[in-house]
Formats: structure tokens, C-alpha cells, sequence
């Protein structure tokens, strides 16, 4: 009887162990995903930490103790979640960082022995991994508290070799980077500024050489308009500027930005290697024969209704509705084949409600278009600011916008599935939700949000893994304080 039993015992242990191993995150098959690597603030030493997540369960990885990395930081995950970068302040008033360099698999940090004395911004790993990139001042010359030059700089790890490989015009400010697929080339978008800030006439795009430290290309972004720019109409009470913030997305194979305008329905389409204008297009609507016949039934009911009605009051066509826009963005991301752009878009408007300015935030909703003519396939009228795409292009994560005090739907997002062209669900409804990223499968999803009262000390950061397949909440975790960043690798490792 004895013997019966013991067979039966060591497969529950297995089993059991299996579970236990597999929850927590002891180890990654080569078939397994990478960890996720989480950056926070340990309530009780003030230190920031970093620490590996099981992907699915978001539980830390046994055998892999958090890392102390500092009172201040800056990290940068390469794209295989192989490496993270960290610019480490040991103080909060220290006047130089450390870079340090975390081999993920090992759990080990490496002092680099460089040292940064500025306050660096947009560090960036190159594809392989083996060079590090950022943007940091040039000079102490200042305006409005932003420094007034901007250098672009390269580190290699295994030479600990740093360059300057671009020393930008005075008043240019580096908006974002990025890196061609094959590493052989940096782009930089950025803002020309006057002395107050204002933008000066259009952005530009300057692509670099990332071997030989030339610029191959430099263009400015005619009719495309970004940063901050007065607005002399506004009324008492109002902001003085408008702030404009284009949608960027690069195509994967070929050298191409897609740039959608935040204040037209238009895209602009550059080479970045040659640094020419492909083409600037209007978003345009596919017209069908049920469109056409629906017109001309349209347009014959609105004569008809204007010819009966009594003209508008003179105070009603005094009313200029963009004299109160505060910003104006798009958010836009291109199919991994370079076929579909998505875009969703937002802005604030100024509006009167019992004798005093309130703003209220209006969306474009989600367009999908033919990249090839910006011809549009289809719409979808979402509360919507923000879209990311999953790398197989099946999913896309749709920000639904958030507004204090709103008493409707507020806040959360949607799944949009791109072969069906519906959304399939909406999660974490009344949470001013940030997504964080994909699983290199695309069978998860990431996101955090922020719970707590204003003023208070009961901040806490919420993560959530979900199921893209089944469209569902997964895993939670809290995270005490008033920070948290999470790191998600892009691809899978070699």
C-alpha cells in the first residue's frame, strides 16, 4: 500500500514545485520571457532600488535581491532587457553621477568608471547593446532656467570610450532621439527657440553618423508646427501660448518619420538619411457609394434648414473657438510592415461655464490610414489620448482620457483588436492609467497608476499585467510612495 502512495507523493511534490518555480520567477527557459526590471523609492532609506519581476506575475525573481542605486537616477533598459544603464547620484544635491551598468542575468552592477557632471536627458541604448547615447548642455549659459546649448554624446561600454558626436546650435533643444534599425545612425528631433522659449519657426530633424560623428542630414520641418507659441487673442484669464507636440513614428525596415501634425489633418513623411521630404499629406476619408448617396440627401436637408432658419445673433459668430486651444498633441505609431499608421489626437479648450474659463480636453478619436496616401480606413469615436502598438501589430492600447471630478467613463483604457477593427475590451476604468510596454510575445501588456490624496503620504504605485489573449487583469502589485518606473525589454535576446 505503501509503495502505491509513493508515486503519488513525488508527483505532487513536482508538481508543486513546478508551480512554486514557475510563480516565481526562479528561472527563464530560453523559451521564457524576459524579467521586468522595476525601479522604485524603499520607503524607509529613501534609497532608490531596482528589481527583477516575473513577467506574468509580476513577483520578484527569487535569487535576484533588490539593488540600491542611489538617492537620484536615470536608466535606460536596452532593447533586449539584457542591460540597464543608470546615471546614479549617491546624493540628492550631489554635483556628478556615476554611469553604472547592470548585467541583468548575472544581477551584478558595473562601475564604469565615467563620470557625468551635467544633467543629462534622453539616454538611450543602441540596438545591440553596446553603446549608450544622451543629450546633455554644452555650456552654463541658461534661459528661463533650460540651458541654452545641447550637446549629443556617445559611450561605448567594452572601450569605456566617450565622444561628443553633435554639438547643436544655440538655442535648439533636443525633444527626442532615436536610432535606426541598424544602429548606424541617430536622429534627433528638436525645437528652435527664441530667448523666452517661444519656438522660432519650424523643428528640425538631424541625423548623425553614429560611427563617423557627421551629420548626413539636417531638415527643417516646414508647416509642422511644435513647442510653445504665443497666442496675442487670448482673453483675461487665459493662457497666452498654445503648445503644439507632433506625433512621431519611424518605419521599421526603411529610413523613414512619419509626422503627424498636431494642429492639421495633415502627415509629413521624411528620409531621414537624405534629410528630404517624401511627401506631405492630407488625412483623407474613403468615400463609398452609400457616403455619396448619403451627401447629396445631407447636403439637400442643410439648405433646405439653412434657407428656414433665422441667421445666428451677431455674439454667436464673434466667437472664435480656437482663440482658447491650450495644447494640442497627436500620438501616432506605424504598423511593423510600414503599411497602417494609427493616430489619436487631443487637445484642451477653454470654455465659459458659470462666468469663469474651464478647460475641457476634446479627442480625435482613433484613425487608422494607408500609409501609403493617408487615405483613411476607418475611425473610431474614442475618448482617446495616447496609442501603442504590441510588436506582432495585433493589439493596440488605447488611453482613455482622464479628467478630475468627471462623472462619465473616466480614465482606464482599451484593447483594439487591428484584425477584427473593434475594441474588445476597457479596463481600469476611474485610473489616470500609464501604459508601460508589451511583453516581446505580445501576449502581455503593462501598465501603473497612482493612488493617494493630494498633500497626503499614502501614495502608492499600482502595476498590472494583462492577458492580451483573454483580455483580462493578470497580476497586481503595490508599490508604496510616490514613484515607480518600469523597465520592459522590446525584443527577445539572442
Amino acid at each position: 500500500m505503501g509503495n502505491k502512495k509513493k508515486p503519488i507523493t513525488l508527483i505532487a511534490l513536482f508538481l508543486v514545485l513546478t508551480l512554486f518555480l514557475s510563480t516565481t520567477g526562479c528561472f527563464f527557459s530560453k523559451a521564457s520571457l524576459p524579467p521586468l526590471l522595476l525601479i522604485d523609492v524603499n520607503e524607509n532609506t529613501e534609497q532608490n532600488r531596482i528589481r527583477a519581476l516575473n513577467p506574468k506575475t509580476l513577483i520578484e525573481v527569487v535569487g535576484k535581491a533588490p539593488i540600491v542605486i542611489g538617492k537620484k537616477q536615470i536608466s535606460a533598459l536596452s532593447d533586449d532587457g539584457s542591460k540597464v544603464a543608470i546615471a546614479r547620484w549617491k546624493k540628492a544635491n550631489s554635483k556628478e553621477a556615476d554611469l553604472l551598468i547592470l548585467n541583468v542575468e548575472k544581477w551584478k552592477v558595473e562601475e564604469t568608471g565615467q563620470k557625468i557632471t551635467e544633467a543629462i536627458s534622453r539616454l538611450t541604448f543602441g540596438p545591440d547593446g553596446s553603446t549608450l547615447y544622451w543629450v546633455q548642455p554644452s555650456s552654463k549659459e541658461k534661459i528661463k532656467d533650460i540651458p541654452k546649448n545641447y550637446e549629443l554624446n556617445s559611450y561605448d561600454i567594452k572601450t569605456k570610450k566617450l565622444r561628443v558626436l553633435e554639438k547643436f546650435k544655440s538655442l535648439f533643444i533636443p525633444d527626442r532621439i532615436h536610432l535606426t534599425e541598424d544602429g548606424d545612425h541617430i536622429v534627433i528631433y528638436g525645437l528652435n527657440v527664441e530667448e523666452d522659449r517661444m519656438s522660432k519657426g519650424s523643428p528640425n530633424l538631424i541625423t548623425v553618423n553614429t560611427k563617423t560623428g557627421k551629420v548626413v542630414a539636417d531638415i527643417k520641418l516646414v508647416g509642422v508646427k511644435a513647442g510653445l507659441s504665443k497666442f496675442a487673442g487670448a482673453k483675461k484669464g487665459e493662457p497666452g501660448y498654445r503648445s503644439y507636440k507632433p506625433g512621431l513614428t519611424s518605419h521599421k525596415d526603411e529610413p523613414l518619420m512619419y509626422i503627424a501634425h498636431s494642429d492639421d489633418d495633415k502627415v509629413t513623411v521624411v528620409d531621414m538619411l537624405k534629410g528630404t521630404v517624401v511627401k506631405k499629406l492630407d488625412i483623407k476619408k474613403k468615400v463609398t457609394m452609400s457616403d455619396s448617396i448619403f451627401s447629396i440627401f445631407e447636403g439637400t436637408a442643410l439648405a433646405y434648414q439653412s434657407s428656414a432658419e433665422k441667421a445666428p445673433k451677431k455674439a454667436d459668430t464673434k466667437a472664435d473657438p480656437e482663440s482658447a486651444v491650450l495644447p494640442l498633441e497627436k500620438r501616432a505609431v506605424l504598423s511593423s510592415d510600414g503599411n497602417r499608421l494609427y493616430i489619436a489626437g487631443y487637445k484642451y479648450v477653454n470654455k465659459k461655464k458659470k462666468g469663469k474659463n474651464v478647460s475641457k480636453l476634446e479627442t480625435d478619436g482613433l484613425r487608422i490610414l494607408e500609409a501609403s496616401d493617408m487615405s483613411q480606413i476607418a475611425s473610431f469615436d474614442l475618448p482617446v489620448n495616447d496609442v501603442r502598438l504590441s510588436p506582432d501589430d495585433r493589439w493596440l492600447l488605447l488611453k482613455h482620457t482622464y479628467n478630475i471630478g468627471a462623472k462619465k467613463e473616466n480614465g482606464g483604457f482599451y484593447i483594439f483588436d487591428t484584425n477584427k477593427q473593434e475594441k474588445v475590451a476597457y479596463l481600469q476604468k476611474k485610473w489616470n492609467v500609464k501604459i508601460d510596454g508589451f511583453s516581446v510575445d505580445s501576449s502581455y501588456a503593462y501598465t501603473s497608476y497612482t493612488e493617494g490624496s493630494m498633500g497626503g503620504h499614502n501614495w502608492k504605485q499600482i502595476l498590472r499585467a494583462v492577458d492580451l489573449n483573454t483580455q483580462k487583469l493578470i497580476a497586481k502589485r503595490e508599490v508604496k510612495g510616490f514613484f515607480a518606473d518600469l523597465l520592459v525589454p522590446k525584443i527577445e535576446a539572442e
